[in-house]
């Protein structure tokens, strides 16, 4: 589980933006968008590969900020707290529904897929 959310957030994003940097600079106005999470600022309880995850992709977006300075690409990290979807806290606790509801129990209005994608 470790190794496959590393490889997603910080491995596929660190592939995808490196093949696609030099044409989003050859266009002028380049943009790359870097999805991490809260987690990915903080910690929580039984969260330490995700939050690793997170945080990689963070520090990515963070430290190619510092390598393109003066080149005509911004890097955006969207970095959203609570977000439910169908999903993810069922893929956490491995199908365990009971469990997975539970994350957002008090929570009245989580964030959803769609407002990430807003954003």
């Amino acid at each position: 589980d470790w190794r496959q959310m590393y490889e997603t957030n910080v491995i596929g994003t660190l592939n995808l933006t490196q093949a696609l940097l030099p044409k989003l600079e050859a266009s002028g106005d380049g943009t790359v968008v870097v999805v991490s999470s809260t987690a990915g600022h903080g910690t929580y309880e039984g969260g330490a590969g995700y939050v690793a995850a997170k945080h990689g992709a963070h520090v990515l977006a963070e430290t190619l900020r510092l390598e393109i300075v003066g080149r005509p690409v911004r890097v955006i990290e969207v970095a959203p707290g609570l977000v439910k979807t169908e999903e993810f806290a069922l893929t956490r606790f491995g199908g365990d529904s009971e469990r997975a509801e539970k994350v957002y129990q008090g929570v009245p209005d989580p964030l959803t897929a769609d407002d990430v994608a807003d954003t």
